[in-house]
């Protein structure tokens, strides 16, 4: 047994991420000078603070996650909860992670609090941009959005979600948004399904989409140096 063998995942094992907007820029390659004056959807948002930095910075901003749909004065604990989990996770599975790019543990764990009282804090003040809802259906019309991102949960669970999801996933981004780009594209355990990606590249071409797959600035979990770009011809 290699040191990537897993049982079969579960919904549980979803890790509701605190991820900040630095994060965000180096997954995505993004440039926030290129955002100005136009609206972006993170999906799913989780904890992440990246749409409150976003808002702070004069872009609008929306989130879309089955959390939002909860207690919301339960929200709290549940946020608190994942980080911490998330901080097991980090401890128990520390050769997935790059840790001269995240410093320490306990650096990183202090960024993960600070970026989820930033979400908290946006969701209060910005509830309206908080939707529940869940992947592959979303309630949007058509180009609601100049851009998607989508970070952790396809190719990350890629034993939980088949290929026909993943496609009908960035099939649904790719039409509420002009720009989809979605990190990482390997799974959880580091590995990349060459066949999953083969199929979900093959199916959005015929679909009419451009796909492209840019190298990311950001290396913090190991073999994810890479998301994919989805835009129209």
């Amino acid at each position: 047994m290699s040191e990537y063998d897993t049982e079969p995942l579960q919904m549980s094992d979803v890790l509701v991420t605190a991820r900040s907007l630095e994060e965000y820029i180096a997954m995505f390659d993004l440039d926030i000078d290129d955002l100005a004056g136009k609206c972006v959807l993170d999906c799913p948002g989780g904890s992440a603070s990246a749409p409150a930095e976003l808002a702070a910075r004069g872009i609008e901003s929306f989130a879309i996650d089955p959390l939002y749909g909860g207690d919301r004065h339960l929200l709290a604990d549940r946020v608190a909860h994942e980080v911490e989990r998330w901080a097991d996770f980090a401890r128990t599975h520390g050769e997935r992670l790059d840790w001269q790019q995240s410093g320490t543990g306990e650096e990183l764990y202090r960024a993960r609090v600070h970026s989820a009282q930033q979400f908290l804090d946006d969701f209060n003040a910005r509830p309206a941009h908080y939707i529940d809802a869940t992947l592959p259906h979303l309630p949007f019309s058509d180009d609601a959005f100049d851009l998607a991102v989508s970070s952790h949960l396809l190719f990350t669970y890629a034993g939980m979600f088949d290929a026909d999801f993943h496609v009908a996933s960035l099939l649904e981004l790719a039409r509420v948004a002009k720009e989809v780009r979605a990190y990482p594209l390997v799974s959880i355990e580091g590995v990349e399904d060459t066949a999953l990606l083969d199929t979900v590249t093959s199916e959005l071409t015929d679909a009419g989409l451009e796909v492209e797959r840019p190298a990311s600035r950001y290396t913090r979990q190991v073999r994810a140096t890479t998301y994919l770009r989805i835009t129209r011809r």
